[in-house]
């Protein structure tokens, strides 16, 4: 590969990292694209882009940490799930063809997109929902939330599979479930699930590994700007409001899809 093209590559997931880190997802649905506009292998850019979300992780987790909006038990129960269906989807890649998995990336982009353009409004309440013995209640930073484990934990195996299988961030399912369904603060939904998309992406990067799928040369070349720009997007995520990008990333997602399926038709 030319070294403008890297230079290009870099960048793009730079500015995805800093926006991944503001929403709390890992950014593979556009890592895993980008790659793919400069003809990297699926099976290669899906395996890039789990190693991506690591960094992305670790990045956004240390700010996050500091201002303590990161749930550790929340996190620690779920992510669990998430890093055995992490493993599952990346070993089982292996199996799948390029088009299938092609397919999947664009179904999974546009749920992200429709997911951030959506974006109902729930009021928070200081009284516990439901004190039924699969409904775990937390009390975190002065606030009440419910969360019903029958839904949690089957939609977080999920979102470890997705994850795993073609390289996206959890969080695509992760957030909105957090937020939506149970009704936790969205800036913890998101400091959480940024440190849970990490760990589920070491799940979903070991079944690469034995699939020998990893460039490990190219993964060490964009892992700076990884980094960087991670960190950069969770302190500004503490600072500033997110709807207007949250619709910004949500419209990315459709036009990312698109561009994905006219590639693909032009390469059929």
């Amino acid at each position: 590969m030319h070294f403008l093209s890297y230079i290009a590559i870099a960048f793009c997931l730079c500015l995805v990292a800093f926006v991944a880190a503001i929403f709390g997802i890992g950014g593979g649905g556009l890592y895993t694209p980008i790659q793919l506009f400069f003809d990297i292998g699926i099976h290669e850019a899906a395996s890039t882009s789990l190693f991506l979300m690591i960094v992305l992780s670790i990045g956004a987790t240390i700010i996050y940490q500091r201002a303590r909006k990161v749930d550790w038990q929340l996190a620690i129960i779920f992510v669990i799930f998430t890093i055995s269906g992490g493993f599952l989807g990346g070993y089982l890649s292996d199996f799948i063809s390029s088009d299938v998995l092609t397919s999947i990336l664009v179904l999974v982009m546009i749920l992200c997109g429709a997911t951030m353009l959506i974006q109902p409004e729930r009021k928070h309440t200081d009284k516990l929902i439901s004190r039924a013995f699969y409904v775990w209640n937390r009390a975190f930073d002065s606030r009440l939330y419910s969360v019903n484990l029958i839904i949690a934990l089957p939609v977080c195996f999920a979102a470890g599979l997705l994850s795993g299988m073609i390289g996206i961030g959890g969080g695509i399912l992760l957030v909105p479930m957090m937020a939506v369904f149970f009704n936790i603060p969205l800036d913890i939904a998101i400091a959480t699930s940024g440190f849970m998309v990490g760990v589920t992406a070491i799940g979903g990067l070991s079944g690469h590994i034995f699939a020998a799928h990893v460039n490990w040369q190219r993964c060490l070349i964009f892992a700076p700007g990884i980094l960087l720009g991670s960190m950069f997007g969770a302190r500004f995520m503490l600072r500033v409001g997110k709807r207007r990008l949250k619709m910004a990333f949500g419209l990315l997602m459709f036009i990312m899809a698109l561009g994905v399926i006219l590639k693909s038709m032009k390469g059929s």
